[in-house]
């Protein structure tokens, strides 16, 4: 059997080929540019702390995860926050409003959330420096399962589960407090997971409003 040497790199090359194999020494991982249209998922490091409807913002060497809930149907919230460095997670600085279902933007060391839920909705803004959480101004509405998108300077949030009702609303933070922005088209819910675009050129996508959508609605 003959065949050739891997490289060992310690960074993925910027402008691999096509089928080219190499090991990243930083993230202790095989690598493989795969063939157009075959991509596939691998297991990266575990949360250290499990849940679900989790804050989530940043990249895939650099991403970071925040409250959330801990079993469906309870109202049990945990306030941890993890750093991922692309292969491994880390815990960092608590959530000062512990919740779930809220909305996200901005990176790993310039996050913010809003809103969420914990026993009832939130208006709650807490904003995030790469170690620890400070609350900013809260939201005009308190939602839940909302839609969002941007940065910790110029953020997007959008629809969601108000009480009572579904909400069309759409609110713009400049980095210091919030104001309204245009209404969605058509009102809906179940958005966590529209982390999508910017503040100027945002996307809403499915959702959840007498049935499952299929509505994308743009935003400019």
């Amino acid at each position: 059997i003959a065949g050739l040497r891997i490289k060992y790199l310690s960074a993925d090359p910027a402008n691999s080929e096509e089928g080219q194999v190499w090991y990243n020494s930083d993230s202790g991982k095989l690598r493989v540019n795969g063939v157009t249209g075959t991509g596939t998922w691998s297991s990266g490091g575990n949360l250290n702390v499990a849940r679900g409807a989790v804050g989530a913002i940043g990249t895939q060497t650099a991403g970071l995860a925040c409250s959330g809930q801990i079993s469906p149907g309870a109202p049990n919230n945990t306030n941890s926050s993890e750093e991922y460095n692309g292969s491994a997670w880390t815990a960092s600085g608590n959530v000062g409003q512990a919740r779930y279902t809220m909305g996200a933007a901005g990176t790993q060391t310039s996050g913010l959330i809003s809103m969420g839920y914990h026993g009832s909705a939130l208006t709650a803004t807490e904003l995030y420096n790469g170690s620890s959480w400070t609350s900013g101004t809260s939201s005009n509405d308190n939602r839940t399962n909302l839609g969002s998108g941007g940065t910790q300077t110029s953020a997007l949030m959008f629809g969601g589960s108000e009480s009572p009702g579904t909400s069309n609303a759409t609110e713009e933070w400049n980095g210091s407090s919030w104001t309204g922005g245009g209404n969605l088209g058509t009102g809906r819910y179940q958005l966590s997971g529209n982390n999508v675009g910017t503040q100027t050129a945002g996307l809403c996508i499915g959702g959840y409003s007498g049935g499952a959508k299929n509505l994308v609605e743009e935003y400019n």
